[in-house]
Protein backbone atom coordinates (compact mmCIF):
# COMPACT_ATOMS: atom_id res chain seq x y z
CA UNK A 1 0.00 0.00 0.00
CA UNK A 2 2.78 2.29 0.68
CA UNK A 3 4.55 1.65 -1.97
CA UNK A 4 1.66 2.36 -4.45
CA UNK A 5 1.00 5.95 -2.71
CA UNK A 6 4.92 6.90 -3.10
CA UNK A 7 4.43 5.59 -6.77
CA UNK A 8 1.32 7.72 -7.35
CA UNK A 9 2.90 10.89 -5.73
CA UNK A 10 5.72 10.41 -7.50
CA UNK A 11 3.80 10.34 -10.87
CA UNK A 12 2.13 12.93 -10.39
CA UNK A 13 5.21 15.31 -9.06
CA UNK A 14 6.77 14.18 -12.68
CA UNK A 15 3.61 14.86 -14.36
CA UNK A 16 3.18 18.41 -12.59
CA UNK A 17 6.71 19.26 -13.11
CA UNK A 18 6.47 18.21 -16.70
CA UNK A 19 3.86 20.28 -17.39
CA UNK A 20 5.55 23.76 -15.30
CA UNK A 21 8.53 22.99 -17.59
CA UNK A 22 6.47 22.36 -21.04
CA UNK A 23 4.52 25.72 -19.93
CA UNK A 24 7.59 27.90 -19.39
CA UNK A 25 9.24 26.05 -22.85
CA UNK A 26 6.09 27.02 -24.51
CA UNK A 27 5.82 30.33 -22.96
CA UNK A 28 9.70 31.00 -23.98
CA UNK A 29 8.72 30.12 -27.74
CA UNK A 30 5.65 32.13 -27.82
CA UNK A 31 7.82 35.43 -26.65
CA UNK A 32 10.41 34.96 -29.34
CA UNK A 33 7.19 34.58 -31.82
CA UNK A 34 5.65 36.87 -30.58
CA UNK A 35 8.85 39.69 -30.73
CA UNK A 36 10.33 38.71 -34.44
CA UNK A 37 6.38 39.26 -35.73
CA UNK A 38 6.17 42.53 -33.37
CA UNK A 39 9.39 43.96 -34.66
CA UNK A 40 8.92 42.57 -38.43
CA UNK A 41 5.95 44.61 -38.18
CA UNK A 42 7.28 47.72 -36.81
CA UNK A 43 10.25 47.33 -39.36
CA UNK A 44 7.35 47.62 -41.98
CA UNK A 45 5.61 50.50 -40.09
CA UNK A 46 9.04 52.70 -40.47
CA UNK A 47 10.08 51.98 -43.65
CA UNK A 48 6.33 53.33 -44.62
CA UNK A 49 7.37 55.97 -42.65
CA UNK A 50 11.37 56.55 -43.39
CA UNK A 51 10.64 60.54 -44.43
CA UNK A 52 9.79 61.05 -40.19
CA UNK A 53 13.10 61.47 -38.77
CA UNK A 54 12.56 62.46 -34.49
CA UNK A 55 12.54 59.09 -32.30
CA UNK A 56 9.25 59.82 -30.79
CA UNK A 57 7.38 59.35 -34.62
CA UNK A 58 8.93 55.77 -33.93
CA UNK A 59 8.04 54.92 -30.66
CA UNK A 60 4.58 55.91 -30.81
CA UNK A 61 4.02 53.05 -34.00
CA UNK A 62 1.38 50.51 -32.47
CA UNK A 63 3.87 47.83 -33.46
CA UNK A 64 6.61 49.31 -31.17
CA UNK A 65 4.15 49.23 -28.63
CA UNK A 66 3.47 45.75 -28.81
CA UNK A 67 7.17 45.49 -28.72
CA UNK A 68 6.95 47.31 -25.75
CA UNK A 69 3.88 45.06 -24.32
CA UNK A 70 5.59 42.12 -24.17
CA UNK A 71 7.54 43.38 -20.92
CA UNK A 72 10.10 42.10 -19.15
CA UNK A 73 10.46 38.53 -21.06
CA UNK A 74 11.42 40.11 -24.29
CA UNK A 75 14.24 42.38 -22.74
CA UNK A 76 17.10 39.43 -23.68
CA UNK A 77 15.48 39.04 -27.21
CA UNK A 78 15.78 43.48 -27.42
CA UNK A 79 19.32 43.99 -26.43
CA UNK A 80 20.14 41.22 -28.49
CA UNK A 81 18.48 43.45 -31.83
CA UNK A 82 20.25 46.27 -30.43
CA UNK A 83 23.73 44.55 -30.18
CA UNK A 84 23.16 43.01 -33.85
CA UNK A 85 21.80 46.33 -35.90
CA UNK A 86 23.85 49.14 -34.81
CA UNK A 87 21.21 51.21 -36.86
CA UNK A 88 18.50 50.22 -35.38
CA UNK A 89 19.30 52.98 -32.02
CA UNK A 90 15.09 53.30 -31.23
CA UNK A 91 14.53 50.05 -30.06
CA UNK A 92 17.04 51.27 -26.82
CA UNK A 93 13.55 53.07 -26.09
CA UNK A 94 11.91 49.67 -25.87
CA UNK A 95 14.12 49.30 -22.97
CA UNK A 96 13.94 52.24 -21.28
CA UNK A 97 10.01 51.79 -21.08
CA UNK A 98 9.69 48.33 -19.97
CA UNK A 99 11.82 49.44 -16.95
CA UNK A 100 10.36 52.21 -16.29
CA UNK A 101 13.21 54.35 -16.36
CA UNK A 102 13.40 57.96 -16.96
CA UNK A 103 14.49 58.92 -20.47
CA UNK A 104 15.53 61.59 -18.96
CA UNK A 105 18.33 60.35 -17.34
CA UNK A 106 20.02 58.75 -20.72
CA UNK A 107 19.56 62.28 -23.07
CA UNK A 108 23.05 62.50 -25.33
CA UNK A 109 24.16 64.09 -28.01
CA UNK A 110 23.59 60.68 -30.41
CA UNK A 111 21.69 57.78 -30.25
CA UNK A 112 24.66 56.04 -29.88
CA UNK A 113 25.08 57.15 -26.68
CA UNK A 114 22.07 56.73 -25.48
CA UNK A 115 22.30 53.36 -26.39
CA UNK A 116 25.28 52.65 -24.39
CA UNK A 117 24.33 54.02 -21.52
CA UNK A 118 21.05 51.98 -21.60
CA UNK A 119 23.10 49.10 -22.20
CA UNK A 120 25.40 50.10 -19.15
CA UNK A 121 22.52 50.42 -16.78
CA UNK A 122 20.67 46.87 -17.90
CA UNK A 123 24.13 45.11 -17.18
CA UNK A 124 24.60 47.09 -13.77
CA UNK A 125 20.81 45.12 -12.42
Amino acid sequence: MKIRRVFLIVSLLCFVTGCVKESVTNRAASVDEEFASCYEDWQREREQNKHMSYHDNFTDMPAFCSLVALGTPALPLIRQKVEEEPNDLFLTYAIIEIKGWNPQCFESSTYEQVKDKVLRKLDSQ
